[in-house]
């Protein structure tokens, strides 16, 4: 039985083909269905991921206009 690596983001160095760790994702909750996993770079190249928070900060509220 192999084991499953650990959810993260790593980069290749392209001279040596080195492999670094940037961020474990270990205990992210990651998303399912329409919009899946997703990655991206910020402005500085900082990592950023999608991540579920739930349906436990969704909130309705009743506005009555003046």
């Amino acid at each position: 039985m192999a084991l499953e690596p650990e959810p993260g983001i790593s980069r290749v160095r392209i001279s040596d083909g080195k492999i670094e760790r940037v961020v474990s994702l270990r205990d992210v909750r990651m998303p399912f269905g329409v919009f899946g996993t997703w990655t991206g770079l910020g402005p500085d190249n900082s990592p950023l991921i999608l991540r579920d928070t739930s349906t436990q900060e969704i909130y309705a509220l009743d506005w009555d206009a003046p």
